[in-house]
Formats: C-alpha cells, structure tokens, sequence
C-alpha cells in the first residue's frame, strides 16, 4: 500500500499574481497582500509583487515607482515560472498587467480573475472555472501510480461562480498576440502597442473625407489652435446621428454618411482633449448614466 505523499511546493498550485498598482493608494499594496494571504490559505504558491517589491526596500507610503521596464524585468521571469496568473480588479486599465498577460498567453498560461473565478479569455473555446481547471491539471501532472498523490482543494469562498457571459469574447490581451510560433522579436513588443490595425477601414475613409471637407471650410486641426466648445460638437454629432437614423444616410452638403461626420465630431473632441484645448461645458453632471443601468437591470430581469 502506498502512502499518501505530503504536499511540496512542487505539488503546490503556483500563480502569479497581478493588478494594477499605479494611481492607487499604497499602490493597491493592501489588496495584493490581502489576495496572497487568502490565496496561500487554500494551497496557492504566490507570488506577490507587492512583497518583492518591499524586500528591495520600497516603502509604497513614501517612495517613487520606478518605470515599467524595470518591474517587468523583475516580475516577467516570475510570470514565467508560476502555472497560472491571477488578477486583481482593475487590470483592464494597466500597462503592466497588459504586459504580463501578453507573456502569459504567449506561454499558455491561463489567467484568471480573483474576482469571479472564471478565465479571461481562453486559448481553448469555452472559459474555465479556476478549480475545474487546477483539479485537471493536478490530476494529470503527476503518477499516481508511483505513489504521488495529487492535492485537491476545495473552491475558495473568495472566487465566487458566476454564469459565465464571456463565450465567443476576446479580450484586448488576446487580440495583440500574433498566432504563430516562428514570431520575429519585433512581434513582442509590437503587440504590446495600440493596436490601430483593428480600426476597420471603411471607417477611416470616410471619417477623412469629412475632415478634408472641415479642413477646407476652417483650416486643419483649427481646434487645437484655438480652444473649442465640447457642446458645440456634441450637438453636431447629435444632429448628424439624428438625421441618420430617421432615414437620411447621407449629409446633403458633403454627400458623406451622417454616421461618419458623427464620428468626425467625436474625434474632433478627444483630440482637443488630449490637446488641452477642450472647453467641457457640460452642464452638472446628472442621473442618466445611473438610470440607464437601473433600468437594463430592470429590463433583463423581466425578460427572466
């Protein structure tokens, strides 16, 4: 009869754990330390970044980041070596996760959310449940018949299971990594930019066209030389979206879909944004955002 071995680190299911930490208090150190601990009280090996960070004697109170390349050059061989990565909220909007999951997905390393459970987009056609997927790979990474006898753990109260709504949804980490093994070094850190090549074409045209005609009436990039008014092309947009969809397609003066003169307005205003030369006249700000999700909550509970 063979005994039961003792869990090793070996045996142990390993993740990397990400989230975002500039622009959060502490650097979101607090919530790191917070998932690790919860993590590593249901088998987990982690590795938090935020204690590797302090053991080189960063104090997130008092000190300065450093940029991203040199974090990366600390965590990526980290990303590396662990079975999964695990991550906090907010990741959407960070360029160190975005990094990160590059490298994990180029390695097939599945990502998961501490939040939910679920994957975040998959290599394989439906998303996995976090526990399913461990329970899998526990099960198969070792020989039981030599005696080494797997550690199964039970689905952690933090990583609740909700439906999953991500069937056929590719996150923006996906979409940026070439599919293909004989990739050039260059592909690396291309796929790291924004990726401008998913901009449909169509769209770029016609959006030109109508900027040549404004170019004409007012001179390029007019907006950026004096500051413009963000309700004066709100409405125009408004206007031209209007017009479209009770039945014009066309702007009778440019000949041009009302949907891309739309977009011309909008493009106008984050650019004068980015720019500094946006005047947002907004009025103050209102309920509307609030009560278009009170009522699609509504709307999909009574479709229930």
């Amino acid at each position: 009869m063979t005994e039961k071995t003792a869990p090793t680190r070996s045996m142990s299911k390993s993740c990397y754990l990400s989230g975002p930490m500039r622009g959060k208090p502490l650097f979101n150190f607090p919530a790191f330390d917070a998932a690790a601990k919860n993590l590593r009280a249901q088998g987990w090996a982690v590795f938090n970044p935020a204690e590797a960070d302090r053991s080189r004697g960063f104090d997130p109170a008092t000190d300065k980041a450093h940029d991203t390349a040199f974090y990366m050059g600390v965590d990526l061989p980290e990303v590396c070596k662990c079975d999964c990565v695990i991550t906090l909220p907010g990741w959407e909007k960070s360029e160190g996760c975005d990094i990160e999951f590059t490298v994990a997905r180029k390695l097939k390393k599945p990502i998961f959310s501490y939040e939910t459970g679920w994957e975040l987009s998959a290599h394989t056609s439906q998303p996995r449940y976090i526990e399913t997927w461990v329970k899998k790979r526990l099960t198969t990474k070792f020989d039981v018949a030599r005696g080494i006898i797997p550690v199964v753990f039970e689905e952690p109260a933090s990583l609740t299971k909700p439906a999953p709504s991500t069937q056929g949804v590719i996150t923006d980490c996906a979409l940026r990594i070439p599919q293909r093994d004989d990739r050039n070094p260059k592909d690396l850190l291309g796929a790291l930019k924004p990726c401008l090549n998913l901009i449909p074409p169509v769209f770029l045209i016609l959006v030109a066209k109508v900027m040549e005609l404004g170019a004409k009436k007012y001179s390029p990039y007019n907006w950026r030389a004096k500051k413009v008014l963000g309700s004066i092309y709100l409405a125009a947009a408004m206007r031209h979206i209007l017009s479209y969809q009770d039945g014009e397609d066309n702007d009778p003066e440019s000949g041009t879909n009302h949907l891309a003169h739309a977009a011309a307005c909008m493009g106008i205003m984050l650019d004068a944004a980015a720019n500094d030369c946006l005047v947002d006249d907004r009025p103050i700000k209102g309920k509307a955002a609030e009560v278009i999700r009170q009522l699609t909550v509504k709307q999909s509970q009574g479709n229930v």
